[in-house]
């Protein structure tokens, strides 16, 4: 892997003062707003803050801009709070609250400072396709069986992003009321990171009267879940299989954009993942390969579903790793690619830090980044007005 240094997209907050016989400082944030918010809609008590303070001599005041249009704090719900310099807030967000928001702290002298973009978003729970049919798979007891979530919501149209989760439920005669059980995620039965359902081996008791499997995707946010279409199992009790070696379920994918290898970004925690079919339900072992293609224990720990969770990639974790799922039957392999990707960030040496200079003297702001893929040229900025 070639590091790559480059300018920098991420954005640093300095200044330079000029030196004169009354000392005056710039502008300078001590709390800014997060990324992202989520808020509820007319929910007359659900409330919501934008944080925002700063210091300078003068003291600064402070502005806020909406979609990069000034917003009128005081009149369209959002409210400064006494005591906290520029942090607002609102009560009961309505669908027009929904935007991007951006602090500005200014003084008299004419010298803004400009906080990072908050993106303050509905939440919503999403839908599943209206669909009530009930789905009826017939499977051999002790073979394999997979359950698709089709139709389930994402992002945007679910925000945030909701978890998919299976229910083994009774649909109750005549009424909206259920008796519910949520299914264990363990070694035999998986829920993959699409969404799916995908049973190792199935028994018969995995078949009940009057019950039927569906899939819920979950919103952390709302603590609501919505329901996708029920799937009825039958299993077949006529000629169990005994032992069935080992057949590969499904592997952690590449996402469309991103070749045949999955991308991880430094700094995140990552899991990748295999599902083996087989009966007895197949051990799973991971390594990493090293570039003689030998298997090396991997860094990471195997979690209770077998996966292999990595905490704080670096750019020694790409490679190439291999799982293996063995049983009295047989074994079974299927390799991963992995490559790291950085976000752009300063270097030790690249970050700009405020400085004090005399009126005349000539000063050079040094900005060094990297990332993989490289950053994009700088762009600097005098009191919010890029230069």
């Amino acid at each position: 892997m070639t590091m790559m240094k480059a300018a920098a997209v991420v954005i640093a907050a300095f200044f330079t003062t000029v030196i004169a016989q009354d000392m005056k400082l710039p502008p300078r944030f001590i709390v800014q707003p997060n990324r992202q918010y989520y808020f509820k809609i007319d929910d007359a008590t659900f409330t919501q803050e934008l944080p925002c303070r700063a210091e300078g001599i003068p003291e600064p005041y402070y502005e806020w801009k909406k979609n990069g249009e000034l917003l009128s704090v005081g009149t369209r719900g959002w409210n400064y709070k006494p005591n906290s310099g520029g942090t607002i807030s609102i009560n009961g967000p309505s669908f027009g609250d929904e935007g991007y928001y951006q602090c500005l702290a200014k003084n008299t002298d004419g010298m803004v400072a400009v906080s990072t973009i908050a993106f303050f978003q509905r939440s919503r729970a999403g839908a599943f396709p209206y669909n009530q049919t009930v789905e009826t798979k017939v499977v051999r007891e002790g073979e394999n069986v997979t359950m698709v979530c089709s139709g389930k919501p994402q992002f945007p149209y679910a925000a945030p992003n909701p978890t998919i989760q299976w229910e083994l439920y009774t649909p109750a005669s005549g009424s909206v009321k259920e008796t519910q059980a949520i299914l264990p995620d363990d070694k035999r039965r998986q829920v993959d990171e699409s969404g799916a359902l995908r049973f190792a081996f199935v028994t018969r008791d995995d078949s009940q009267p009057n019950q039927q499997y569906r899939c819920s995707a979950y919103n952390s946010f709302l603590k609501l879940s919505v329901f996708g279409s029920p799937i009825k199992l039958n299993v077949d009790t006529t000629n169990p299989l005994d032992n069935n070696a080992p057949k590969l379920m499904y592997k952690t994918a590449p996402a469309p954009s991103s070749g045949q290898s999955v991308v991880f970004l430094k700094g995140q925690n990552r899991t990748l993942s295999c599902i083996f079919a087989g009966k007895p339900v197949p051990t799973v072992r991971w390594y990493k390969l090293d570039a003689n293609g030998r298997e090396m224990n991997p860094d990471g720990i195997v979690d209770k579903t077998q996966n292999l969770a990595i905490q704080g990639v670096t750019f020694d974790h790409e490679g190439t790793y291999r799982c293996t799922g063995s049983n009295t039957g047989g074994s079974q392999s299927a390799e991963i690619q992995v490559v790291v990707e950085a976000a752009p960030y300063w270097t030790k040496t690249g970050l700009p830090k405020n400085t004090n200079v005399t009126a005349g003297d000539d000063f050079t702001f040094e900005c060094g980044t990297e990332g993989i893929p490289a950053p994009e040229k700088p762009k600097f900025y005098s009191n919010g007005v890029e230069l």
